[in-house]
Formats: structure tokens, sequence, C-alpha cells
């Protein structure tokens, strides 16, 4: 069995993006696969995401979540076919085990497709489709400001997927072919805001460990991601925490200027679990602060097929997983964690 890891790895990848040498390319594959066998999680610096996006991002987010709740809900996601759109506090629990509801409101942008009908490629599949954005008239950087935000973390998405490519002794560019077919991927950029919870002491939580979390409230409840990897932005506020071996909650506290990055459950069973998509949490903490996160879901394609890659399995590690497809595995889960899509189902 693994030994339980303590705390998680800062990797630059800035030498993905250098034209350097092969061997500097090679050393950052090898850096993150040892991460993900071990963790399932790291920080990347160097990324090549510009702060001052990131800042106009944040600012963005703000606007959007301060505006009056009636406002928000005209970009419901109980609107979009494609499960776009804002969500309220309580609309998504993401344990099924816990007691409350998740303390998380947000908002899912993903590829813009106006008339997904029209696209003989994807017409019929679920999640296709047009995004929801609040008019212009309101936010004016809003769009702008979020698209050029997704169009630069899904480059950074293909860049580390080369990365993961080699050290899985396969061609640089083979997941390419899941995100710039002629059907388009399914990556989700979600924006969350976690409101502060009062009644609770920052100070007492942070100084005694477990013993003072037991009321904790939960932002967003303990899982693992659905995809191939997800690539996270999270404030200096703090909250998420990773579940090792020993079933013990480790802190990944935010580091300036990072990006977050960890594997999802596609990455996983590709890998026969030589790397692991490691069960998280948020909890906000803070009794006075809202706390803000952008979680970009890096996934593929409806029609990509998942199964155990060669390199990972042999006669000594059968392969675990059979193979699925991709788009039929996420909507199994989504119809389980949304409470909007379980009321139509009933």
């Amino acid at each position: 069995s693994m030994e339980a890891f303590e705390s998680v790895p800062v990797i630059d990848v800035g030498r993905l993006f250098a034209d350097e040498d092969e061997g500097a390319r090679l050393e950052v594959a090898r850096e993150i696969s040892d991460a993900c066998t071990k963790v399932g999680f790291f920080y990347v610096t160097n990324h090549n995401v510009q702060p001052e996006l990131m800042n106009q991002v944040r600012e963005q987010m703000k606007l959007f979540f301060n505006l009056p709740d009636e406002e928000k809900r005209k970009i419901s996601n109980t609107l979009s076919p494609c499960h776009r759109g804002y969500f309220g506090i309580g609309d998504e629990n993401l344990d099924a085990d816990a007691k409350q509801i998740d303390l998380k409101e947000g908002i899912d942008i993903g590829i813009d497709i106006p008339n997904p009908e029209q696209n003989s490629s994807i017409a019929g599949l679920p999640n296709y489709g047009p995004n929801l954005w609040p008019p212009s008239s309101v936010l004016s950087s809003f769009r702008p400001t979020l698209e050029a935000y997704f169009d630069k973390v899904f480059q950074l998405g293909l860049t580390l997927l080369g990365a993961f490519a080699r050290a899985l002794d396969l061609p640089e560019l083979y997941f390419n072919q899941f995100y710039l077919g002629e059907r388009p991927a399914m990556p989700i950029l979600r924006l969350l805001r976690y409101p502060p919870q009062p009644g609770r002491n920052d100070d007492a939580a942070s100084k005694n460990g477990d013993e003072s979390k037991e009321d904790v409230h939960i932002g967003c409840g303990a899982h693992s991601d659905y995809g191939f990897i997800t690539i996270l932005y999270q404030d200096d506020v703090g909250g998420l925490e990773l579940q090792n071996s020993a079933g013990a909650w480790v802190p990944a506290p935010p580091i300036p200027g990072s990006l977050v990055v960890n594997i999802g459950d596609m990455m996983a069973r590709i890998t026969n679990d030589v790397y692991s998509a490691t069960r998280h949490r948020v909890v906000n903490y803070s009794r006075n602060r809202e706390r803000f996160s952008i979680p970009f879901f890096f996934d593929p394609e409806f029609h990509t097929t998942v199964e155990c890659l060669p390199s990972c399995m042999g006669p000594d590690r059968p392969s675990k997983y059979g193979k699925v497809m991709y788009g039929e595995h996420l909507m199994k889960i989504l119809d389980s964690t949304w409470t909007y899509r379980q009321q139509e189902k009933t």
C-alpha cells in the first residue's frame, strides 16, 4: 500500500512552455508522474496564465455573486438544456453520505455551441450547447474576461496532458484526439463562491486541528473528480483538503500565483490506479470571509473510450476496469449529485 502523503508537491511547469531541450520536458513529466503516484495532486507554477488575468477573473466573479438573487437566477442552470449557468446553495451535493447540504453557489461555463442540433457530431448528445451569460448591460466585462481565462486554461490542460502522455509511454500529443477532434471536448469552468461561516472561531479551528472541526459546515462534500484532470485556481482564504491513504485530511494551502492540478477518475481508470484520484473537500473555516475558487474540469469529448493503457497493465497487474464511454459515465454521475435532475426524474 501507498505511504500516506503529508503535503502536496510544487512543480515548475515553465519548462513545458519554453523551447527547452527534451531532457527538461521529460523531467517535468517524471515529476508529474511521481506526484500522481503518491498524492494525486500537485501545484503548478510558471504555468503561463497571467496573474493580471487571474485577478480580473476574481473581480468579475465578485461582481456577479454580489448581484441580487433574482438577477443571478435569470441564468439558472434549470433553464439550460446542457447544464450551464448559475446554481444556488444546496443545489448540488457531492457527498451522498453527508448529513447536510453543500454551502456553495456557482456558475458552470463550457465550450459555447449556440446551435448544437446543427452539428452532426454532437446532435442528440447531452451537455453540448450554449452558455448562459449575465447580460452585458449588467456586467460588461464578465463574458470576455471569462472566455479569455477559459482559453488559457484549456491550452494549459493540453500542455499538461502532453507531459502525462510522456510519463505514460504515449506519444506526446496522444490526448489531443479527445480534445481537438471534430466533436468538441466537454470541459467545464466552474466559478464558485463559498459564503463565510458565522459562528466559527477562526483561531480555534486553525490551532486545534481536527477537534474543533467536528461541527464544521462543509462547503463542498468529499469527492473525487470525474474526468482526466482538473486545474484549480483558489484564492488566499484556503480550505481545500485532500484525504490521504491513512484517511487523514491534508490541507492544500493557497500558494500565491500557483494553480492546483489533480487527477480525476478517468485518469485513474486508464492508468489502472497507478495514478490515484484523491478524494478532497472544501471547508470554509473562516467566519467572516467568503472564499472564491475556480476549478476547470478538463474533460474530453463525449465518445472518448476510457480503457486501461498498455503501459499500466501486465501479467502481474491485470486491468481492474472495463471500458467505459466518458459521456455516459458522466451522465450517471450528474444524475446522482444534482437535486434538480433528481426532481425531473420523479
